[in-house]
């Protein structure tokens, strides 16, 4: 169950190697798209890149592919940028937010205005949008852009958001 797959993934960031090992082997012989999530993520949790990564990056599967574009962020592979800077051009949306969001973790500040495109039009990825693209512009440029979010009052929940993350004691009332 899709459901499920957040707290497995955690479970597995939890378990010692060696048990997290012959699970990961179990789901190796396993070519589920399910499976092969499961064990994408469980690694990257663990900052362990799998050899599979870079064939994943193009899997039909988006959701796959997703984990895939987040699991290279995670895992601090910086020679991997500009194969993301490609995947933020992604038909699926969410594997274009992971792409974005892994490079700007990764220190491309190429993705930030797609990042802050992202929290400006889908909330639902605006706290992760902007957690990475904030701490990738100059302070300055920071305000300026929490400033035009207090406008809207449809976006007030991500401009208090975007104070937190900035952390400047200017915006505290």
């Amino acid at each position: 169950s899709p459901d499920l797959m957040p707290g497995m993934v955690s479970a597995f960031g939890w378990l010692p190697s060696t048990k997290s090992g012959r699970i990961a082997r179990f789901l190796a012989g396993n070519s589920e798209p399910a499976a092969r999530y499961v064990r994408l993520a469980a690694a990257a949790v663990s900052r362990e890149p799998l050899p599979q990564l870079a064939q994943a990056l193009s899997d039909e599967d988006a959701d796959l592919r997703g984990r895939a574009l987040k699991a290279v962020g995670e895992c601090g592979l910086l020679d991997w940028v500009p194969e993301l800077l490609d995947h933020v051009k992604d038909a699926d949306p969410h594997c274009a937010f992971a792409a974005a969001w892994s490079a700007a973790l990764l220190g491309s500040s190429f993705a930030v205005p797609f990042l802050l495109q992202i929290a400006r039009n889908r909330q639902s990825e605006a706290g992760h949008s902007l957690e990475v693209a904030l701490r990738r512009i100059p302070l300055q440029s920071a305000l300026e852009w929490q400033h035009s979010l207090r406008l809207d009052s449809s976006l007030r929940r991500v401009a208090v958001a975007a104070c937190g993350i900035i952390a400047d004691p200017v915006l505290v009332p």
